[in-house]
């Protein structure tokens, strides 16, 4: 069993929240963690995932849906947002008793794309914790190799490429996007 020293100080939703602006920070096992800023790429897959999805719960209102920005209060050591996050109707009101707080709690569905900043342990890392903390679906887009995995409980997953649909199985029920949307880039020169 793998034990963490205790955080030197517990950070609060409120000191989490007074983060000068411009500073962008996430709380993983008690330790802060720098977000920098990403490139185009990251921007555009994100875009997709959200614009797909949330015309898609337009018209199957089965909850709501988060952008990278919005927190996830996990428990004291870990306090850090997904890409893209989606919240089911019924885990909604245990999660937001404060709307202008941080969630409690992990999302039903977390997404995170690799960014060149991003070191894949350190995905992985965040995709277990959101999994032991609730998440019961996570992809993660790896622009690179141009393939999604697919997690769905544990370290395990499915690897897609291109040429497969990404399907929103019990979590998002009849949603499809195929793979390649996401790395389809008309209008922007390599």
């Amino acid at each position: 069993m793998k034990t963490t020293a205790a955080p030197s100080k517990y950070w609060t939703d409120e000191d989490l929240l007074a983060v000068p602006e411009g500073e962008r920070f996430q709380l993983i096992q008690g330790e802060f963690s720098n977000m920098s800023p990403v490139g185009g790429e990251h921007g555009l897959i994100c875009t997709r995932l959200l614009v797909a999805i949330g015309i898609f719960l337009r018209s199957n209102p089965l909850g709501e849906l988060f952008d990278s920005s919005t927190g996830f209060r996990l428990d004291p050591e870990n306090c850090f947002a997904a890409d893209v996050a989606f919240v089911s109707n019924a885990r909604l009101p245990e999660m937001m008793p404060d709307i202008k707080s941080f969630l409690r709690g992990a999302p039903d569905l977390a997404i995170e794309v690799l960014s060149p900043s991003n070191r894949l342990r350190q995905i992985e890392q965040k995709m277990r914790i959101f999994f032991s903390h609730g998440t019961t679906l996570g992809w993660m887009v790896l622009p690179e190799k141009k393939h999604v995995r697919v997690y769905s409980g544990n370290d395990e997953h499915l690897i897609l490429d291109e040429s497969a649909t990404l399907e929103g199985s019990e979590v998002l029920p009849g949603f499809k996007l195929p793979i390649r949307d996401l790395f389809n880039y008309p209008r922007v020169q390599r």
